[in-house]
């Protein structure tokens, strides 16, 4: 145990982690010292060995919920060279599992918060430019693609809001099967040139 009396093998990294784990699960209100310390079965001591205060675990919280859509977007970039392909794929991850976690929705509700708001604006926007870009790849016009990119953004927020608001609402079984399918016709239809 080091002088402050905290756990040696917990690192500033793993406070962010339980704090992202805390914002997926409860929001932002989630990424609180005390709920994340619980969760690292750690002392506060501990959290201020590795940062000065919450608005410090919320920047380093949001800096990996940045670095997840990075992430995924080195993967599919990785994985071919196709940009229909690779839009495919983004897609069908998409839509394999529509997440309950209260992140993205929280998170875009907090644009009065000064920690929140440039994160999600940057995140936003790298997101949309991606989907821009591969759709500007795949042959469509400039304009055409932001537009779509647009579209296919709106729709994966719906989804997003409808998850949150209406759990019912997403289908379960073969209805969910039919529901992902016209939802993937409507991507394929952004995807095509006029």
């Amino acid at each position: 145990m080091d002088m402050a009396g905290t756990n040696p093998r917990l690192t500033a990294h793993d406070w962010a982690r339980a704090g992202l784990e805390a914002l997926e699960d409860e929001g932002l209100d989630g990424v609180a010292v005390e709920r994340v310390a619980i969760r690292l079965s750690a002392t506060k001591g501990s959290f201020y060995w590795h940062f000065a205060n919450r608005d410090a675990l919320v920047v380093a919280v949001l800096d990996l919920w940045r670095a997840e859509t990075e992430g995924i977007i080195e993967a599919l970039d990785s994985m071919t060279t196709d940009p229909r392909e690779r839009l495919r794929r983004l897609f069908d991850l998409l839509q394999s599992d529509v997440p309950t976690n209260r992140a993205e929705i929280d998170l875009l509700g907090r644009r009065d918060n000064p920690l929140v708001a440039p994160v999600v604006e940057r995140v936003s926007t790298r997101r949309i430019d991606y989907l821009t870009a591969n759709l500007r790849d795949a042959g469509l016009p400039q304009l055409q693609a932001r537009d779509n990119a647009l579209h296919t953004y709106a729709l994966w927020l719906g989804l997003l809001q409808l998850q949150q608001a209406l759990p019912a609402g997403i289908p379960t079984g073969p209805a969910r099967k039919r529901f992902m399918d016209t939802t993937s016709q409507l991507l394929e239809h952004l995807m095509a040139k006029d």
